[in-house]
């Protein structure tokens, strides 16, 4: 597997499936800074992570959020942000459009990437998809993955696991792709 050596590229993850693509990102090595935004939950701690920084906020504290982005923002002078999370979850929802809001008005440079959930995760996590993907049109470095092709192009024939494997490959080609062109 090619490393992710783009030094001058921070790569964010957005709760629970933001942090499976930074366990990949992980695994393959290089230079990458890696940080895990996820909402806090109660009792329930984050396992630590070797080499991904994790940063808990208080859901729809965006003096928090504000102050964590500021802090990444200043570590890494002529830094780039790619920032990934799963659609249909409430941490990415209640995350992904403020922190494109701030890149954009810190003139941080930033792609935000997601994944629309499942079909059979339930109307209530797709409309939340739905609407999510509405607030960020207007942003023109938005890009988002639909997981259902990948359940369209088994006919329906595919473990939920086997999916979910499919869903983060394709992702993290996409993801290799924009550290590679340093986006």
């Amino acid at each position: 597997m090619e490393k992710c050596d783009a030094g001058h590229i921070c790569l964010i993850g957005i709760g629970r499936f933001g942090l499976r693509v930074l366990k990949r990102a992980r695994s393959v090595g290089g230079q990458t800074r890696l940080v895990h935004l996820d909402r806090q939950r109660g009792l329930f701690k984050l396992p630590e992570e070797p080499n991904i920084r994790q940063l808990e906020l208080e859901e729809d504290d965006l003096l928090q959020l504000s102050s964590v982005l500021s802090g990444l923002f200043s570590e890494g002078e002529q830094s780039r942000f790619i920032i990934v999370g799963g659609l249909g979850g409430r941490t990415t929802y209640s995350l992904l459009d403020p922190i494109a809001s701030l890149c954009s008005s810190y003139g941080v440079e930033h792609f935000c990437v997601g994944v629309f959930p499942f079909c059979f995760e339930g109307k209530a996590r797709n409309h939340q998809a739905i609407s999510l993907v509405r607030r960020m049109e207007k942003y023109t470095n938005f890009k988002y993955f639909d997981c259902n092709l990948v359940v369209r192009e088994h006919n329906g024939k595919i473990n939920l696991g086997v999916a979910l494997d499919s869903v983060e490959n394709i992702l993290w080609a996409f993801v290799l792709g924009l550290l590679k062109q340093g986006f």
